[in-house]
């Protein structure tokens, strides 16, 4: 598995369209690539005669946006771009048509911030063995500057789900989070206002009432559990444990887990201790007095969740 870590501030999300696959027009030669929309900007590189690439409309004036493998910004005036009008996307220095390759992209947008999420798989499931299952590249940009990429080169769905799924609404106002489902191997990525970035094993996720914490469990062949803490903004613990989760209950401002120590074992209700960051076995039995725990990024909601 492959990944890159980025800084990523979102508050709201839309889709955008993918951009066209085009080849240089016009020129005899290597056409120039500038920084921005006029001659008078600095070159960034070439663009050969026979190279394909990305590039996205501009009614605004004749310099359009030119996807680039280095992940910063570039322009390239129109009267040099041809195309037959096919979709694509860009991605680890291929290109993926909408011909071939279901394409979803997600736009996210923060202060100053612009995410792009990408998901790729293709149609003919014939391919999965054959070239990949589920591909993923999410991007933070400033202004015309690329931040940070986060990718994931091949996202299997064995354990049922596989891509990046966020909630329906960040659930709090200086963090934005996010989680990578496939391979028996989901993480969490918690995202501060401040730009800090953090990673851990998880995947469904939910916040302490008294919005001290984010616990997740590990979305895993593996039995586990991650608590990242909002004050100190970083996990303060993180580990495979020997129970077997179900269901997340609080009564007052106690947690309990509905568990069990093995797959044909009895369940008991253990109560989590966060001063002391361990379950503790109870003979407690649920009534209505327990309220069932609110879980962010709930896949058993979606009909579809694989690579969207």
């Amino acid at each position: 598995m492959k990944f890159i870590y980025l800084f990523i501030l979102v508050n709201f999300t839309f889709l955008f369209s993918q951009g066209y696959i085009g080849k240089v027009y016009n020129s005899q030669k290597a056409i120039n690539i500038r920084e921005g929309q006029s001659d008078s900007t600095r070159i960034i590189g070439k663009i050969k005669l026979d190279e394909k690439f990305i590039f996205y409309t501009n009614k605004k004036n004749n310099w359009w946006k030119i996807d680039s493998n280095n992940g910063v910004n570039v322009y390239l005036n129109k009267h040099y771009i041809k195309s037959n009008g096919q979709k694509g996307v860009l991605i680890n220095k291929k290109i993926y048509t909408d011909s071939k390759y279901y394409l979803i992209i997600k736009k996210h947008r923060f202060k100053a911030f612009d995410i792009n999420i990408i998901l790729v798989r293709p149609i003919n499931t014939k391919l999965f063995l054959e070239e990949f299952y589920c591909k993923s590249l999410i991007t933070i940009c400033k202004g015309d500057s690329t931040m940070h990429n986060v990718y994931y080169d091949n996202m299997d769905p064995v354990g049922s789900c596989a891509g990046i799924y966020l909630p329906k609404n960040q659930p709090l106002e200086n963090f934005f989070i996010f989680s990578k489902f496939g391979d028996y191997e989901g993480e969490i990525f918690i995202l501060s206002s401040s730009g800090k970035l953090v990673k851990s094993d998880g995947g469904y996720f939910f916040i302490t009432k008294d919005k001290k914490y984010i616990v997740s469990d590990w979305f895993s062949d593996l039995q586990g559990l991650s608590i990242f803490d909002l004050k100190q903004e970083k996990i303060i613990f993180s580990k495979e444990i020997n129970l077997m989760l179900g269901k997340w209950y609080n009564i007052d401002n106690d947690y309990y887990v509905l568990a069990r120590e093995h797959y044909d074992g009895d369940d008991y209700l253990y109560m989590f201790n966060f001063d002391k960051m361990k379950f503790i076995k109870t003979d407690k039995k649920l009534n209505k007095n327990f309220k069932i725990v609110k879980m962010y990024i709930d896949l058993s909601s979606l009909k579809d969740c694989f690579c969207n």
